[in-house]
């Protein structure tokens, strides 16, 4: 998807660059697990997962879902404990799932990783890393 910057920076009007499917879908995960995090996950006690999912349909790309989610851990004490996961899965075999930890802490230790810039490259990084490991 090509764009024109001149719209939304104050740039050359000549200059145009590419948004990859794959940034725009993480960008819009991230931004909706940080309203869904700080409305519907509390500071203790359970609460239901918090997931935030997109499909890639590129056919250049052996991952299908993606799938960032947010959930209270059961052997917790205190019951202030979550974690963060990412899970991929295969786009011709949904069945065949990678499940990656990003984080876990307090409520606002997850949120301060889930808005940090470094959370999007993160995330980008392991998908990727994933794509490459199940075409091999």
């Amino acid at each position: 998807m090509k764009i024109n910057p001149e719209k939304i920076m104050n740039i050359n009007p000549r200059t145009t660059f590419e948004v990859k499917p794959l940034d725009i879908n993480i960008a819009k995960a991230q931004y909706n697990l940080i309203e869904r995090l700080e409305r519907e996950v509390p500071e203790y006690g359970d609460f239901a997962p918090v997931i935030e999912k997109f499909t890639l349909k590129s056919p250049r790309m052996e991952v299908g879902d993606v799938q960032i989610t947010c959930s209270n851990v059961k052997e917790s004490e205190t019951n202030l404990e979550r974690v963060l996961k990412l899970t991929v899965s295969a786009g011709k075999n949904p069945k065949n799932n990678i499940g990656v930890k990003l984080a876990s802490g307090k409520k606002t230790e997850i949120l301060d990783i889930v808005k940090d810039k470094v959370f999007f490259e993160k995330v980008k990084s392991l998908v990727l890393n994933i794509d490459e490991m199940l075409k091999k």
